[in-house]
């Protein structure tokens, strides 16, 4: 924070404290009583508006009573019911010259649906709802939702009442439609304030009148906010629910309402609103906001005016003694720039402000005092022996203590700059020493580090051998296993060669009986044929060669198995040769993983050594590092004794030029125990 700022925080302070509670009482009682009025004004017009809501809501109840009763006093007319049409329509002629405005039509409706008015408009209303309600589920009468007039084409609310004959049978309904925009027009009188209006709507939600005719039969109050009003579709959720109550609502040109609803009695579902603008509820309690807005600001002009006054004449003289210590904070203690007249000022007061002001002018003269002692030990004049004021002054013990604990100081530098100068020629011979013997360590420690390196590229070396030969020897086992794998397989193929061998042995034999039946069947035919004599010669030619074949047949299978025996023989070999064979793969396999598993351990034992290495290496390399930094050392230190011998000389110059009271060179023993506390900084009294 500046000075600028510092200056004025006091002055705005006062004014804005004091200020700000003026400004919060008013604002508090202001709150209150606008807080108050409010509340009564809003229960009270909330009041007075439910009465009236509740007084036309009966009122148009007992409309709507009169006009079922008149209705069922049509419908139990004896020519209503006698079901002739041309007296019905003649009958309903006469009954509609007595409707008024809200009336449309008088109609009969038969069990068909078909209706007839005073108008002589025929039609058909089956799918009608109040038609349903009457003459499907037998409801006495029904206030029907607005529909579309057939007559016409209006908005009406049709009032159905059932008709029966004289045995009790239902032959028709009488109805009378209540036109939506005389309902419209009566509503439009009714309205609190200058932008209050009244409006109905049915029991699903549909405006059925209002002020505002392009939203009859538009409107539906459960999707108002997709329009812009809001709060209204929640308020119609209690009205289709037939409950009384009031809600705030914002129209689509943002004006904030309370709206007041309650049922409409005999309407079978209607409910009327009636909305009242807030600022038409509360114009009154705007006014009061107004006065006390006023008076609160005249109040606080004065206020503040006040404040700023006795503020000012607090401020200005705090000012200058401000400004006062600012200037002997920055070293001037002559006070230069200040006029005499102005300081002159403060001690005209009678007042706590003139009692600062003196308290300022001995704190001023006793910095001078001090500041005199502090120009001659400038001048390097520590013979001096500073005045303490009072048994309190710890200011001034402290600066007494200090002299003499200079004078002291300089007396005991005097004595050592000597044993220094001394020392410091020692310490420079023994660093020569020192140097000369790190940088032959540091030698030996590069030849050591050089055979290490050797030695661990060696090992590195036989460590990628070592794991070269395990992966051999890995490959090595993974082969003879798949060897011995193979050869098994191929027993098991020789054993079933053999066994084909066998079957082709016993077919061979087959054969051979075959080959030698054959010969018989063919020495037979021949002596068959020499008793048949020339008829049997052809039959003899034929024998003889089934015999020839019979024989070549005897030989082929006799060459045959001479070469099946031949086979089980070399087969029978080959088994052997295998069986062996196979064993001898075992033993391989045995020995290969044995192999494997040395030059593992190998191959690890190498990997570790080499792990050894390195760390043997770094620590060298790390010895090596200080061995250097020791000599870099070595040599750094001797320089520096040297350099210090001949700093020891100058300051031994320099002390000589110190002027000192050796009687002066001990602290009083009355305030040693005053010294002591004042190692740290006293508390500050405010």
């Amino acid at each position: 924070m500046n000075s600028k700022t510092k200056k004025g925080s006091l002055y705005r302070y006062i004014g804005v404290v004091y200020g700000l509670i003026f400004v919060l009482s008013i604002l508090l009682i202001c709150s209150i009583i606008i807080y108050v009025n409010y509340n009564n004004q809003k229960n009270s017009s909330l009041s007075l508006s439910k009465e009236i809501v509740t007084a036309r809501a009966q009122e148009l109840g007992e409309w709507l009573g009169a006009f079922i009763t008149e209705s069922k006093i049509i419908a139990s007319n004896s020519i209503i019911m006698s079901s002739n049409k041309d007296l019905i329509k003649n009958e309903l002629i006469l009954i509609a010259k007595n409707f008024d405005e809200s009336h449309e039509a008088a109609s009969f409706i038969d069990l068909n649906g078909n209706f007839l008015t005073d108008k002589g408009v025929t039609g058909n209303v089956v799918t009608r709802e109040y038609f349903k309600e009457v003459i499907i589920n037998k409801k006495e009468y029904y206030v029907s939702n607005p529909v579309i007039s057939k007559v016409s084409n209006e908005l009406i609310s049709p009032v159905a009442y059932r008709v029966l004959n004289e045995n009790d049978e239902l032959v028709g309904m009488y109805m009378e439609p209540i036109r939506l925009n005389y309902l419209a027009e009566v509503i439009s009188s009714i309205k609190i304030g200058e932008k209050g209006e009244a409006w109905i709507v049915d029991r699903t939600g549909l405006m059925m009148a209002h002020p505002n005719k392009d939203l009859i039969s538009k409107l539906n109050v459960l999707e108002s906010d997709k329009i812009g009003y809001k709060g209204l579709a929640e308020a119609g959720q209690e009205m289709i629910q037939q409950k009384s109550g009031n809600k705030i609502i914002t129209k689509p040109d943002g004006t904030r309402h309370f709206l007041i609803y309650a049922s409409i009695p005999n309407s079978m579902g209607w409910t009327m609103g009636i909305t009242i603008s807030i600022h038409d509820m509360l114009k009154d309690s705007i006014t009061s906001i107004k006065i006390a807005a006023i008076i609160s600001a005249v109040l606080l002009t004065i206020v503040i005016f006040l404040t700023l006054l006795i503020a000012g004449s607090i401020v200005r003289p705090i000012r200058l003694i401000s400004k006062i210590a600012k200037e002997l904070s920055l070293g001037n203690i002559g006070l230069k720039g200040i006029e005499n007249k102005t300081k002159q000022n403060l001690l005209k007061r009678n007042d706590e402000i003139r009692e600062t002001a003196e308290s300022m002018n001995e704190l001023i003269d006793y910095i001078r005092e001090k500041e005199e002692i502090a120009k001659k030990m400038s001048d390097n004049d520590f013979s001096i022996t500073p005045k303490v004021v009072s048994d309190t002054d710890d200011f001034g013990f402290s600066y007494n203590n200090l002299v003499k604990s200079l004078n002291g100081t300089l007396l005991n530098i005097m004595k050592n700059v000597e044993q220094v100068n001394s020392g410091a020629n020692q310490v420079a011979q023994a660093s020569q020493s020192l140097s000369q013997g790190a940088t032959e360590q540091a030698s030996s420690l590069e030849e050591i580090t050089s055979s290490i390196t050797e030695i661990n590229s060696q090992a590195k070396q036989n460590a990628g051998n070592a794991t070269q030969a395990s992966e051999l020897a890995k490959l090595s086992m993974g082969n003879a296993k798949n060897g011995n794998v193979q050869m098994r397989e191929l027993v098991i193929a020789m054993g079933e060669i053999n066994k084909s061998a066998d079957e082709i042995k016993r077919i061979v034999k087959v054969i051979d009986d075959i080959a030698f039946q054959t010969n018989l069947l063919a020495l037979n035919a021949n002596v068959e044929a020499a008793r048949a004599g020339k008829y049997g010669k052809g039959f003899a030619v034929v024998a003889e060669e089934v015999r020839n074949l019979a024989s070549r047949s005897a030989e082929s299978v006799k060459e045959t198995t001479e070469m099946v025996d031949k086979s089980i023989k070399n087969i029978s070999s080959g088994n052997e040769l295998v069986e062996v064979t196979a064993k001898q793969l075992e033993e391989i396999m045995e020995s290969a993983s044995k192999v494997s598993d040395l030059v593992q351990e190998i191959a690890s034992a190498s990997k570790e050594q080499t792990l050894g290495l390195d760390q043997i290496n770094q620590g060298l390399s790390q010895i090596d590092q200080v061995t250097q930094s020791n000599t870099a050392s070595a040599e750094e230190s001797a320089s520096a004794a040297e350099e210090l011998a001949s700093q020891a000389q100058e300051l031994k110059n320099l002390v000589d030029k110190f002027k000192i009271n050796e009687n002066n060179s001990k602290f009083d023993d009355m305030h040693n125990s005053d010294i002591k506390e004042l190692e740290s900084p006293p508390d500050a009294i405010i």
